[in-house]
């Protein structure tokens, strides 16, 4: 005779209510995202050779995504950053000599990585983007009268590592948590930073 597969046992009315009642917590489609950041500048300008207590290590700034969840798995995203302005001491051989004040800004392409689709959901981020740097040579800080302040931008190339973890409050509506660390070259090369940041995500 011809052999056949058992047919499936029916599922009983409790089954599929249970089945039905299990939220998926793997949002497809396009999303906005938008973080509150401390920032940790890593640049060899940071204090320069004085340093003392004028230097400042750490500021603030902000970033915002659009990008879209494809699976399980894997998210595409265009970051934009923002980094508040930081004072550094170029070139000070003594106390006295003029700072500098440094703005970042940046856009980003990058890949989320995702680990598991559960509520909490931990990813990797790896990225490519360019990086506006906008130097202001001694500005108001300037203590000789005869050089005025002057202001340069500089554009250059940058890439993105980072971890975090995206909690799922609502279906629609998510909290994220994230460490990421830009590594910058050419003409910015030297000024690496490193941001921890809070904030949530809509679909």
């Amino acid at each position: 005779g011809v052999k056949t597969k058992p047919e499936p046992k029916a599922q009983t009315e409790p089954q599929v209510e249970h089945a039905l009642s299990q939220r998926s917590y793997v949002r497809g489609g396009w999303y906005l995202g938008f973080e509150g950041l401390v920032i940790m500048e890593n640049s060899k300008y940071v204090g320069g050779p004085v340093g003392g207590p004028d230097k400042h290590l750490l500021t603030g700034g902000f970033d915002f995504r659009m990008g879209t969840r494809h699976n399980r798995w894997l998210a595409t995203e265009i970051q934009g950053t923002w980094v508040n302005s930081y004072k550094t001491i170029e070139y000070a051989d003594s106390p006295g000599d003029y700072e500098n004040d440094f703005t970042i800004w940046g856009i980003w392409i990058n890949e989320r990585f995702y680990l598991t689709k559960d509520r909490i959901q931990p990813f990797l981020t790896g990225g490519l983007g360019v990086i506006q740097l906008r130097t202001e040579f001694g500005g108001n800080l300037q203590p000789n009268p005869d050089s005025a302040a002057s202001v340069a931008s500089t554009w250059g190339f940058s890439a993105l590592l980072g971890v975090g973890v995206e909690i799922y409050l609502t279906d629609n509506f998510i909290t994220t948590v994230g460490v990421n660390y830009y590594f910058t070259t050419g003409a910015i090369k030297d000024h690496d930073f490193l941001t921890a940041g809070i904030g949530f995500q809509f679909f």
